[in-house]
């Protein structure tokens, strides 16, 4: 009788790994908890940065997967990119205006165990976005954008650290604005 019950058993492990699955906490930095470190500065939006590592952070210590400071193993995101797109075109004195924004920010997150080690997991690129209306100032569209960057900044890091916890995330065709 035990020979068919191990047999199920190990179709059963085969047949999830086969699939894709993953566990949570598939960083596989094994119970070490994980410390989050800004990686390269490659976007001019410190903001948007910091509400990046800050997203990512918190994520993980809901997970309780956060460890403190900025030892190994730890966490490096980086922000890549930060994209703004017209929406909601409307003429204005014979040009087209756009009376509203969507920002996306574009970033990754990677797996460090050890100083010059590569990665251990990497998210690859992801993306978040948020809309925003036009504001009637130059000022006042400044302002509303880097708060944008920093609400799409703050999506990104959710879904990077839902990703290095193993959670499952919908893809990004057809998905609506992430704030």
């Amino acid at each position: 009788m035990r020979a068919p019950r191990a047999v199920l058993v190990a179709l059963t492990v085969a047949a999830c790994l086969g699939c894709g699955y993953r566990p949570l906490a598939a960083h596989g930095a094994g119970a070490q908890r994980l410390a989050v470190v800004a990686g390269a500065r490659t976007v001019p939006a410190a903001r948007a940065e910091d509400a990046l590592v800050a997203a990512t952070a918190g994520r993980l210590a809901e997970a309780g997967e956060l460890a403190g400071g900025a030892g190994y193993p730890r966490l490096e995101v980086e922000l890549l990119r930060l994209d703004e797109t017209a929406e909601a075109l409307a003429p204005s004195g014979g040009r087209p205006l756009g009376r509203g924004v969507r920002v996306t920010a574009t970033g990754r997150a990677r797996v460090l165990r050890a100083p010059d080690e590569a990665p251990a997991f990497d998210t690859g690129d992801m993306s978040a976005h948020v809309f925003v209306g036009t504001a009637s100032s130059a000022a006042s569209s400044l302002a509303l954008r880097d708060e944008a960057a920093a609400l799409a900044a703050r999506a990104l890091g959710r879904r990077l650290g839902e990703r290095v916890l193993g959670l499952p995330s919908p893809s990004d065709e057809g998905r609506g604005a992430d704030y």
